[in-house]
């Protein structure tokens, strides 16, 4: 059996707080990416989910992050043993990020040609008309039309699915074999979004891409995902395949996840909510740090840990399967 394209193991990311404490903000995550499969990650916000893919690219806060445990294998190699060198080659070729609001990660007063170009020409040696032409051809790729009216453009000129569709052309120009996206239809409505995501497949089709998937939204996932990892305060809690996880969710805060999401199938008279939020850093509960907010809450859980434990397709860290 071929080894798995990415390796996430037992990874721990210490944070710096405000009053100088370090704090464990990832607590012993580990997940697998296959060739070609997209594995999505599902979570509230503040459950760590754009930490961890952070520090696969070397990106965590200069100065007040840090790996403290654990390994990132790309390939088989510890990319968190590289130098920041060593990591701009692995960004500049292999794996790249779609950042969570396109605004933001374009630079406002350079026309989309000349970002687009530049990014060509830092991956690859090619002439400036020839990163022109090959700029179009990303462009018709990811579905914006008049692909030459808009390269002269600037990015506010152009609409939020429009600017996240420049941020995914720039992402594959270098052909990676691992796109992370960090939350990419959040500022979207919906039918621009049900667009990005039906374009991230055909990346994940067309060019063999693996695609991580980071994302607060249940409904995303079961339009793209093939593995989904379920992370609270810092941990991954249940892991499986996407139609396992739909049809057999095991953990309570999977299942308060999936019921929060409206469902045309049934009668709405109260939209689902799970009482309570995710405790911050600093205050994490003894035990499970879901126990506070768990229906189905023993008191052995307010105590002590729950370790992961294998139930037919999933992984799960509960101790109502952890005592069986």
């Amino acid at each position: 059996m071929s080894r798995p394209l990415l390796e996430v193991k037992d990874l721990e990311i210490q944070l710096k707080l405000s009053n100088k404490e370090m704090v464990k903000a990832v607590d012993r995550v580990s997940f697998t990416l296959n060739a070609g499969q997209t594995l999505g990650i599902v979570g509230e916000s503040g459950c760590g989910k754009s930490l961890t893919v952070s520090s696969i690219l070397g990106l965590l806060p200069k100065g007040t992050g840090r790996i403290s445990g654990g390994e990132i294998l790309y390939d088989g190699v510890n990319l968190a043993e590289f130098s920041n060198k060593q990591m701009r080659e692995i960004r500049r070729k292999h794996i790249s990020m779609i950042f969570q609001e396109p605004m933001t990660s374009l630079n406002p007063v350079y026309t989309i040609e000349k970002q687009l170009t530049e990014t060509l020409r830092a991956h690859s040696r090619i002439t400036r008309k020839q990163a022109y032409e090959k700029g179009l051809e990303l462009l018709d790729m990811v579905g914006i039309p008049a692909a030459a009216e808009r390269m002269k453009a600037f990015p506010h000129q152009l609409s939020g699915g429009m600017r996240q569709r420049v941020m995914i052309a720039m992402a594959v120009s270098s052909g990676p074999r691992i796109l992370i996206a960090d939350e990419p239809t959040t500022a979207l409505d919906v039918t621009i979004q049900a667009q990005i995501l039906e374009l991230m497949k055909e990346l994940n089709q067309n060019l063999k891409t693996s695609i991580l998937l980071i994302t607060h939204d249940m409904g995303v996932i079961s339009e793209i995902a093939d593995h989904v990892a379920v992370m609270y305060a810092g941990r991954i809690i249940e892991y499986a395949p996407v139609k396992v996880l739909f049809t057999n969710p095991l953990h309570p805060y999977t299942r308060g996840l999936l019921r929060s999401i409206p469902r045309l199938d049934r009668e709405i008279k109260d939209l689902y909510s799970i009482e309570g939020t995710v405790p911050p850093l600093g205050e994490m509960p003894k035990g499970c740090r879901f126990s506070g907010r768990c229906p189905d809450c023993m008191e052995r859980c307010k105590s002590q840990d729950p370790p992961p434990v294998k139930e037919g397709d999933h992984e799960i860290s509960c101790w109502k399967y952890a005592n069986a």
